[in-house]
């Protein structure tokens, strides 16, 4: 199974399961997943919108079977206020994206959450202001 989690319709892959963030409450519903059962899964700001970044990913995780894959994508903390900072984003902007999300990581914490999970970090890449890991659970050893 491949699953998407997004925030909203315009992001929606065609072939994948799609898991909507739930707004209201921020929480993350992944129960009528099965555990272990997804060759791929694609977060898009999940852990942003959420309350509890780790036990959300730890959440998500669950869900990668062996040789699975999961992409997770968010605002890069440091790299946000260093663009604050030189005036590349401006204070509105700033503003609306902070008042948006509950949780804003590092990719260096993402990084270490999933690899405390076993995961092994194939790639991870920063763009502007977003990163990108990509993760795939290996066989115990």
């Amino acid at each position: 199974m491949k699953l998407q989690i997004i925030e909203d319709e315009s992001q929606k892959i065609e072939g994948f399961e799609t898991v909507f963030l739930n707004q209201q409450n921020q929480q993350l519903n992944l129960d009528n997943i099965p555990d272990n059962s997804c060759e791929l899964i694609i977060t898009k700001n999940a852990l942003d919108n959420t309350y509890n970044a780790k036990e959300s990913l730890a959440k998500i995780c669950s869900k990668l079977r062996i040789g699975g894959s999961v992409v997770v994508s968010g605002v890069e903390l440091r790299c946000f206020f260093k663009n604050v900072i030189n005036g590349i984003v401006n204070e509105e902007s700033a503003s609306a994206l902070v008042g948006k999300n509950l949780s804003i990581s590092t990719i260096g914490s993402v990084k270490e959450f999933l690899r405390s999970l076993n995961l092994f970090i194939k790639s991870s890449t920063i763009n502007g202001v977003v990163y990108e890991v990509t993760a795939e659970r290996r066989p115990a050893n």
